[in-house]
């Protein structure tokens, strides 16, 4: 998307064997060759298992659209385009969305105190603006709840306001000194959409805010739609069991007595809803208030990364990559993966919906990649070759991917493992020519290059068919 008028005209060519949508990216037009991204895809779902539903979009208008894999692994029931899934954070874009819409409405201004709504919570001098933002220092909801509600009941908005309000938990930092993630932020903007509209949170989203841009199938309470017959099916693998398990046949998740909690990305969506949104967010709701030129306003400049250009704020994030600036989102939650990035060049829109937990967010930037015509390494059937292998002490150490957390490289009776805090240890495994690749049916690879003497100079990692340099620290 591009804040400045330009005409943008996409031609339908059809042959015999293929089909092609012009798209203009970066002033000059390249053609999107679906059997090209066909063929990609189904490598990743013959090689990696690859299972979800995948939509390009230019200038808001759809130009690929399809489903991989199964929507039940076990009986072989293939996934379908309407199926919704769980966005996990993306789906806090909604709820800052409804609080704009209070805004257009004259109901509430950016610089209000939350106390002034809910003046029995103890956090004083913290603006909407800062709440939306991340930067209120409010601390996140879930261990109190976890010690201090039942586990049998189900908690909603207002009991964890009550329990926030009684508890009497200092905030974590001065409000507007940093930014730090807090899912209370927008529990308690949720809680603020209903005190003000006077109405059900859903109610208010679905009927002021998401059905006037033409979203039709997203739901928050999944009972009340009967959403749970629309609702997909998630799958994790199982390196103990060798196959996917259902996610409804796991172990029962710990913090399922939260799921009643509405604001803070517990929505379900299609991917044709989400990319309406995305379209209808960045143009319609978010540059109204926060965008000027194209960028995102940096809300705290001492925590910003200016030099790479990432900022943050009103439920979304703003990234420099080397297909220019875009906004991007992904969500996390059991057997669902999801993601989108929207280039601002281009008008480029690509989101990427997985019910097995594929790595979604790498796989949306090769496919934009892909869309505009540069060069994607294809998945290939990985080899472990027992001999030839570099020493593997030079290969340890601490590697850091550009904008991401840092992972360990180490060595464990004679093997290499990926090892990251919060994760379990995957075995790295060498396939020849100084690369190695991760045995957790993944599209990631290591590369290392080494001088003459066999020390280190420089690593790469390979996912989804680009490659990122790594920095050792």
């Amino acid at each position: 998307m591009s804040l400045k008028k330009t005409k943008n005209v996409i031609f339908l060519l059809l042959s015999t064997t293929t089909f092609f949508c012009l798209i203009s990216f970066s002033g000059f037009a390249q053609l999107l060759d679906d059997q090209k991204i066909d063929s990609f895809l189904n490598a990743l779902c013959r090689i990696e298992d690859f299972s979800g539903n995948i939509l390009i979009a230019r200038s808001g208008k759809t130009v690929y659209l399809k489903s991989y894999g199964y929507n039940d692994i076990q009986k072989k029931v293939p996934l379908t385009i309407d199926k919704a899934f769980p966005v996990s954070d993306i789906g806090i874009e909604f709820t800052a969305g409804g609080i704009f819409r209070l805004i257009e409405q004259g109901k509430l201004k950016l610089t209000d105190s939350i106390r002034r709504y809910f003046p029995e919570l103890p956090y004083y001098n913290v603006n909407i603006s800062e709440m939306l933002n991340h930067s209120s220092g409010i601390p996140q909801y879930f261990q109190i709840a976890f010690e201090k509600l039942s586990h049998t009941d189900v908690a909603n908005n207002d009991s964890i306001v009550a329990l926030m309000s009684r508890s009497g938990i200092p905030l974590d930092f001065e409000p507007g000194s940093k930014l730090s993630f807090s899912y209370t932020n927008y529990l308690l903007l949720a809680s603020l959409i209903e005190k003000l509209s006077g109405r059900n949170f859903e109610d208010y989203m679905l009927n002021d805010v998401l059905n006037p841009a033409g979203i039709r199938s997203t739901f928050w309470d999944k009972n009340r739609t009967s959403g749970i017959n629309k609702i997909a099916q998630g799958f994790y693998y199982s390196t103990d069991q060798n196959t996917f398990i259902e996610i409804a046949n796991s172990d029962p998740d710990e913090y399922q007595f939260l799921n009643g909690i509405k604001g803070d990305g517990n929505v379900y969506t299609t991917i044709q809803d989400l990319a309406i949104w995305v379209n209808h967010w960045s143009k319609d709701l978010l540059y109204k208030t926060s965008v000027n030129d194209g960028n995102l306003k940096p809300f705290s400049l001492s925590q910003t990364d200016t030099s790479t250009e990432n900022f943050s704020g009103y439920g979304i994030l703003q990234s420099k990559r080397t297909m220019g600036k875009c906004l991007y989102h992904d969500g996390e939650f059991p057997g669902f993966f999801t993601a989108y990035l929207h280039f601002f060049k281009g008008d480029l829109t690509v989101i990427v919906f997985s019910n097995n937990q594929f790595q979604s967010w790498a796989l949306a930037d090769a496919l934009a990649n892909l869309a505009v015509g540069n060069h994607v390494e294809f998945p290939y059937e990985h080899i472990e070759i027992k001999t030839g292998i570099p020493s593997l002490s030079s290969l340890c150490g601490t590697y850091q991917i550009p904008n991401e957390n840092a992972f360990k490289v180490v060595e464990v009776a004679g093997k290499l493992y990926r090892r990251r805090e919060g994760d379990r240890d995957i075995e790295l495994k060498y396939e020849g020519k100084n690369r190695f690749y991760y045995s957790d049916r993944s599209t990631r690879q290591i590369r290392f290059d080494l001088d003459n003497q066999g020390n280190y100079k420089m690593a790469y990692l390979t996912r989804c068919g680009l490659t990122v340099p790594l920095v050792k620290q």
